[in-house]
């Protein structure tokens, strides 16, 4: 029954967004993309905020001083569930977009919203398309818009790390911002871990210091990943 009615909440909270659109679609229609940013960040945050609490699940956030206010970051973390996208949109006070796999783009509502975070969507398949989303991701850093990605590429639905693909790294390293690498331990556990019911769950989102990426050796950027990777595993339990 728990997740009956969870589902059902989830719904209602993104059909109510849907009378948001008219603010949203006037901020674009200004040209007016700081302030489109800041209020689709803002929806996004009470919407992901909203969903963890009615699921009766608790959230801990360790490290929200090492994100630094004044410079663009790329945020790279763990995936262990559905709602990771949720925990970072509701608990990590920045805005920021996401690189997200092509399919999030046909569902009509969040598609919508992620428009306005400036999230890209990344085809796998299509070698041309992601090579334009490695650049048009450096451009958005560059102008000073964070991103996030998830390398391992998949959703582990565990608290297990699978190796990080490296291609994401390079939207870092050729914007020349700093990496924060984030650990998510615990959202598998509200939905994977139950066949797709919902149970509450204790996550804990741990924020790790920042790693440069500016003037790394061309060594130092192949292990790049692999040392990110194990700052993430550190927070594991």
């Amino acid at each position: 029954m728990r997740s009956i009615i969870c589902y059902l909440y989830a719904a209602l909270c993104f059909i109510k967004t849907w009378p948001k659109r008219l603010k949203a679609r006037a901020y674009r229609k200004k040209g007016d993309t700081k302030g489109l940013r800041l209020y689709a960040t803002q929806v996004a945050q009470q919407f992901a905020r909203s969903i963890f609490s009615f699921s009766g699940s608790t959230v801990d956030v360790i490290g929200l001083d090492n994100i630094p206010k004044d410079r663009a970051v790329l945020f790279v973390s763990n995936h262990q569930g559905h709602l990771d996208y949720a925990v970072l949109l509701g608990y990590v006070d920045r805005p920021k977009g996401f690189i997200a796999l092509h399919r999030a783009k046909s569902i009509p509502i969040i598609r919508k919203w992620m428009m306005d975070l400036d999230c890209i969507f990344l085809d796998r398949s299509n070698i041309k398309q992601a090579v334009e989303s490695i650049y048009r991701g450096v451009e958005l850093l560059r102008s000073g818009w964070s991103m996030v990605i998830f390398p391992e590429g998949r959703r582990s639905q565990s608290s297990r790390i699978a190796p990080f693909k490296a291609g994401g790294f390079k939207l870092a390293s050729k914007a020349k911002v700093p990496i924060i690498p984030v650990t998510i331990d615990g959202t598998y556990k509200i939905i994977e871990a139950n066949n797709n019911f919902i149970a509450p769950a204790h996550v804990r989102l741990t924020i790790h210091p920042m790693v440069e990426t500016a003037n790394l050796k061309r060594e130092e950027l192949k292990s790049l990943p692999a040392k990110v990777g194990k700052i993430i595993a550190s927070a594991l339990k």
